[in-house]
Parts: structure tokens; C-alpha cells; sequence
């Protein structure tokens, strides 16, 4: 399996626990039980790839593996631990943005893999991203984000443009992936955050006609609700928890950030690996520190002493990552173990590693919140 079929694979997944949770929690806060919540957890993260294929007229992805299911009964197992963290409508937002914004990449190169125009590939890009957040809203009964606020289906087609336009650039698929998954996010991000959400032509709104009297009465007597995602923007939320949620987020941008330079370098620059992948580390370092000081912990110390700090404890942690792997590969004998997926193979040392990036990021969360950013 090479390194482009590795990054969509990785992507394929994290926006299918990304979906898979949001649709899931959005169930719940409707009181849904249990198998409801799975259900339209499931459908959030299949809905639009089913469409696509089907489309497309190939073989509906999650019914050639069960591992979609299982990826959505994990997720269903973390809103359940996790639900009080969860229930906050901007941790909501971040994953469904996140969720949107792989989705959108999978459409596309699935699409463009099976040889049809780059116009199409975009539409089933959008597609892929969006339908499965519209099937949800319906199943929950509140009015689908596409229609409504927020640029949903224009960052899709934004980040399909981008895709399209790095591809007549002959970039490689993981910076185009890279690209359009940024620019899905940016744009949400930023419809938010400066209101975005209106059409520009209906910018002012038309003047409501005028209500009988027994229409006051109805409308007194049936006060308007507000829906389950702008009640939980008031309901508590621990501070903590709300900081280690922003540190992954910010591990994610990291390693976007981090593999997105290496490959801007080594494929494009044609730089010798090792200085693409120094480069990528140490672009990913200063990223990750800026994000951490003045997002995650919001400190106001000084810059240099924290930096050593913050580049000290990362070197500690990464010490101990490496203690980890080894302990679990060799004392736990992992050395045997390997299990396949389609052409991808996943090694005892690749599980090894994977529990090693756990350790690592959660001593390096511990420290930076005691040490490098102690307040």
C-alpha cells in the first residue's frame, strides 16, 4: 500500500468517527435510544458514499467490509463516556466540520479513480460530504444545515475547486487532500465566526405579514422552541475537558501542517528527504506551540521560556513514546500479530505504534498543562 492509498484510508476513517459522532450525539440530545443513535450515527457516516456509488454505479463501499459498522459502535462507546463533553454545541462543530471536510476529499478521488471528469468528481465530492449531514437532520427532524447557515455546501464546493485547481498543478493526491480539506474548514470556521449565513441577495429580510388575532393567541399560547443545538451552547462544560478536546484538534491541524510541508518539499521542491522531513518537524513544533499558548491554554508568560519548555517536553515525551513501542513490541510480543484490510496491512509494530502516539499525546497534554503553560 503506498503512501497516497495510506492517507486516504486515514482520512476515510477519521472522517467516519468524526460524522459517526456527531450524528450520534445529535440523536441523543433528541432522546433517542441507544439503537436510534447508531442508526443515524451510521447513516451520517455512509449517507453520502452510499448515494455516490450508487450514482457512480459501483459497489456501495460499506457493504464490502464490516468495519464501518464497528467504527460507528466505537463511536457510539465514546458520546457515551464522553457525553458530557459531547453535548457542547462546539465540539458538535468541530467534528462535523471535520467529518464535512474528509468527506469531501474521499468523494472526490474516488470519483476521479474511476476515470470520470474533474466537474463530476466535485459534485460527488459534495455529495459525499453533505448528504450524509442532510439524512441526519431529517431522521432528528430539524431543518438540514445545507439549507440553512453556515456556507455548508459552498465550502464543499470551495474545497473542490481547490482540489481541482492543485490538480491541473500536478500536486500529489495527499497535498491535494491537505488543501481541500483546509479550505472546507476554513470557510466554516469562518461563516461562524463573521456570520456567514445568510444568501447575500436576501441579505434583507422581507417584512412578515401581519398575524389575525387568533394567530397571536395560537402563537402565545405555543411559545417558539429553540432547537437542541443552540440550547446545549449554555449548558456547562468542563474547562479541562474542553482544553484536551482543543489539544487534539490541535494534534490534528499539527500533523496536517507537519506531512503537508514534507510532501510540499520532497514532491514538489524536490528537497533531499531528510531536510523536507526536518523542515516538516520543525514547522510542525512552531505551529503546534503558537496553537497551545495562545488557543488551548492562553497563557501570557514569556515566549522564550516557554518555548524551551514546550520543546524539552516534547523531547521527553517522545523518550517515552519510544519506551512504549518497544515495551509492546518486544515484552508483549506484538511481533507476530498482523491483520488486513483491502491491501492494507497493519503490522504488531504499526499497533505498537499507534498505542505509542496515545502515550505520547497524552503525557505531552499532561506536561505542557502543568509545566510549559502552568498558569
Amino acid at each position: 500500500m503506498d503512501y497516497e492509498q495510506a492517507f486516504l484510508f486515514i482520512i476515510e476513517v477519521i472522517g467516519t468517527v468524526a460524522f459517526a459522532i456527531s450524528g450520534i450525539r445529535m440523536a441523543a440530545a433528541k432522546n433517542f435510544d441507544w439503537f436510534g443513535a447508531y442508526t443515524v450515527g451510521l447513516v451520517t457516516a455512509i449517507g453520502g458514499g452510499t448515494l455516490r456509488d450508487i450514482l457512480l454505479d459501483i459497489p456501495v463501499f460499506w457493504m464490502q467490509t464490516w468495519w464501518y459498522l464497528a467504527v460507528t459502535a466505537m463511536s457510539l462507546i465514546v458520546v457515551i463516556v464522553f457525553r458530557r463533553i459531547l453535548v457542547h454545541t462546539r465540539v458538535l462543530f468541530i467534528f462535523d466540520t471535520i467529518g464535512l471536510a474528509l468527506f469531501v476529499v474521499i468523494g472526490i478521488q474516488k470519483t476521479l479513480d474511476t476515470d470520470y471528469p474533474l466537474w463530476v468528481a466535485i459534485i460527488m465530492g459534495i455529495i459525499t460530504g453533505a448528504i450524509g449531514g442532510v439524512i441526519r437532520d431529517i431522521l432528528i427532524n430539524s431543518e438540514p444545515l445545507l439549507f440553512k447557515k453556515d456556507l455548508y455546501a459552498t465550502a464543499c464546493l470551495a474545497g473542490g475547486l481547490v482540489y481541482g485547481a492543485l490538480i491541473c498543478c500536478h500536486a500529489s493526491v495527499p497535498v491535494q487532500g491537505i488543501a481541500c480539506a483546509a479550505t472546507v474548514i476554513a470557510m466554516r470556521v469562518l461563516a461562524v465566526q463573521y456570520g456567514w449565513s445568510r444568501c447575500w441577495a436576501m441579505s434583507t429580510a422581507p417584512t412578515a405579514p401581519m398575524k389575525t388575532s387568533q394567530q397571536k393567541i395560537n402563537v402565545n399560547r405555543t411559545p417558539h422552541v429553540e432547537t437542541s443545538q443552540v440550547q446545549s451552547m449554555k449548558l456547562p462544560i468542563s474547562r479541562s475537558a474542553l482544553q484536551f478536546i482543543k489539544y487534539a484538534c490541535v494534534g490534528v491541524i499539527n500533523t496536517l501542517v507537519t506531512f503537508g510541508v514534507i510532501i510540499l518539499c520532497k514532491s514538489i521542491l524536490g528537497l533531499n528527504p531528510w531536510i523536507s522531513n526536518a523542515l516538516g518537524y520543525i514547522c510542525g513544533i512552531v505551529n503546534s506551540f503558537i496553537w497551545n499558548k495562545r488557543w488551548v491554554f492562553k497563557t501570557s508568560g514569556h515566549y522564550a521560556r516557554e518555548a524551551i519548555a514546550f520543546l524539552s517536553g516534547a523531547l521527553i515525551c517522545y523518550g517515552i513514546q519510544l519506551l512504549a513501542v518497544w515495551l509492546l513490541f518486544n515484552e508483549i510480543s506484538l511481533k507476530e500479530w498482523e491483520y488486513s484490510l483491502y491491501s492494507f496491512t497493519l503490522s504488531g509494530y504499526g499497533i505498537a505504534t499507534i498505542c505509542g502516539n496515545i502515550v505520547y499525546t497524552v503525557a505531552y497534554y499532561i506536561y505542557n498543562k502543568l509545566i510549559t503553560f502552568r498558569q
